[in-house]
C-alpha cells in the first residue's frame, strides 16, 4: 500500500488494530528495564504506549500522520503521554544521531525490497542495545490461517532480516532468528522473529 493508502485507512473511524502490544514484544523483552525505545512503523502506537506505561522513553515513528494522531491519542488516554515522541517519517529514509536501548520493528511489509532493506539497515545502525524485528513469515500465507498479506512477495524470513544486516546466524550478536507460530482468536500466525543484540551492549535479562 502506498502512503497515502495508509492515511486513507488511519482516517477511517475504526481502529485499524486492536492497540494492544505485539505478541512477540511482549513475551521477549516485556522483562527488561525500562531505558530508551524506538518503534519503527509504530502505527497507531499499540506497542510505544505499552512500553511507556513500563517505564521507557519511546520515540514512535511512522509515515501515516493519522496513525500518529491516533497513537498521541492513546498515550494521553493511558496517562504516558510525556512518555513518547512522535515522528512522521518514511523508514526507508529515516535517520537517528541516537543510540536506542530497545528498536522494535514489527510487520514492515512492503514489496518492494530497497524499502525494506534500507528500513531494516537504519534499525540496527539506531541500536545500542536489543532490536527486534516481527514480520509474517511467506510460508503464513500458504500455511497460516489467522489472515495477513497474501502475497508471498511483501512477506520475508529470518534468513532474509539476516542477510539484508549481514550477519550469519552463529553471530553472537543474534540471540535468535527463526520461525515461530502462535495461536489468536482470529487462528494461526507464523511469524519471523530476529532478536538481536550489540555486541557493545550489556546483557540484560530478557532471553
Amino acid at each position: 500500500m502506498r502512503q497515502q493508502d495508509w492515511e486513507d485507512r488511519y482516517s477511517q473511524p475504526d481502529r485499524v488494530w486492536t492497540g494492544k502490544v505485539n505478541h512477540w514484544l511482549q513475551e521477549l523483552v516485556g522483562e527488561l528495564p525500562p531505558g530508551t525505545a524506538l518503534d519503527l512503523g509504530c502505527g497507531e502506537g499499540g506497542d510505544a504506549v505499552w512500553l511507556a506505561a513500563r517505564g521507557w522513553a519511546v520515540t514512535a515513528v511512522d509515515f501515516a500522520a493519522a496513525a500518529l494522531e491516533r497513537g498521541a491519542a492513546a498515550a494521553a488516554a493511558a496517562g504516558v503521554g510525556d512518555r513518547v515522541q512522535w515522528q512522521r517519517a518514511d523508514l526507508a529514509h529515516w535517520r537517528s544521531a541516537q543510540r536506542f536501548d530497545l528498536v522494535t520493528m514489527h510487520f514492515l511489509h512492503t514489496a518492494d525490497r530497497d524499502v525494506r532493506g534500507a528500513a531494516l539497515r537504519n534499525a540496527w545502525a539506531a541500536t545500542g542495545g536489543r532490536l527486534l524485528v516481527v514480520a509474517h513469515d511467506p510460508v503464513n500465507a500458504t500455511a497460516g490461517t489467522a489472515g495477513g498479506p497474501p502475497d508471498p512477495a511483501v512477506l520475508y524470513s529470518a534468513a532474509d532480516v539476516l542477510e539484508v544486516l549481514g550477519l550469519a546466524a552463529d553471530d553472537p550478536q543474534v540471540v535468535l532468528a527463526e520461525t515461530r507460530e502462535r495461536e489468536s482468536a482470529a487462528g494461526l500466525w507464523i511469524d519471523a522473529v530476529v532478536l538481536l543484540q550489540r555486541r557493545s551492549a550489556s546483557p540484560r535479562p530478557g532471553g
